[in-house]
């Protein structure tokens, strides 16, 4: 009976797969997208810098980083190849707050999500998942 339901189940699983019912995650080898902080559009108290104070910050890629001292919005536009699931991730430095910074991420408008970017004084990555 115990074999039985192991094969029910994986002729279910793949009927699911085959007639697109459920949704399989790919991780791909490289992004399928590396987009630039300065290319998005950024509300009016975000600026594009390469110094913080005087002091350069190298190590960014593209022609600078976006630096968010308070508070304010990075909207990337993304047209993605198929529907599905894909995986967010960002390059950042958080050097003004050594408990973390709270961030949000929001997808086609729908919050998707609170996320604490450790404090780090060197270019990071951080990994936001599926959201």
């Amino acid at each position: 009976m115990n074999n039985w339901l192991k094969k029910a189940s994986a002729i279910m699983l793949a009927f699911a797969l085959l007639f697109g019912w459920m949704t399989a995650t790919v991780n791909a080898d490289t992004a399928l997208f590396t987009i630039e902080g300065e290319d998005a559009q950024l509300t009016s108290d975000l600026q594009v810098a390469t110094e913080i104070y005087g002091q350069p910050k190298p190590g960014f890629s593209g022609s600078g980083f976006v630096w968010m001292q308070n508070s304010g919005t990075i909207t990337f536009t993304v047209t993605v190849p198929e529907t599905g699931l894909y995986e967010i991730s960002t390059r950042y430095m958080q050097e003004l707050s050594p408990d973390g910074r709270l961030q949000y991420l929001a997808v086609n408008g729908v919050t998707k999500g609170s996320y604490m970017l450790p404090y780090t004084t060197e270019w990071s990555n951080f990994d936001f998942g599926f959201p």
